[in-house]
């Protein structure tokens, strides 16, 4: 996206919201991926973080433009 990372082929390090993108997301235990969207699970707090394609809520966002970087959701 225009605010976000500029998208790779290359594994890149994931950048949390939490501090503008400046930070990689550690402690990484499970991932999912599929459809442009891809969400994590952290050992150290369980908590899930996606980011990618939100057309539809996929990252658990409101629906409507991607999301640029590993946000929490809420359950």
């Amino acid at each position: 996206g225009p605010s976000g990372p500029t998208q790779s082929a290359t594994p890149l390090e994931v950048q949390r919201l939490s501090d503008g993108g400046s930070e990689a997301l550690p402690h990484i235990e499970r991932i999912a991926a599929g459809g442009g969207t891809t969400c994590v699970v952290r050992t150290t707090d369980a908590l899930v973080s996606c980011w990618g394609a939100n057309e539809f809520g996929q990252a658990g966002q409101p629906a409507g433009a991607r999301v640029d970087y590993a946000t929490p959701v809420e359950w």
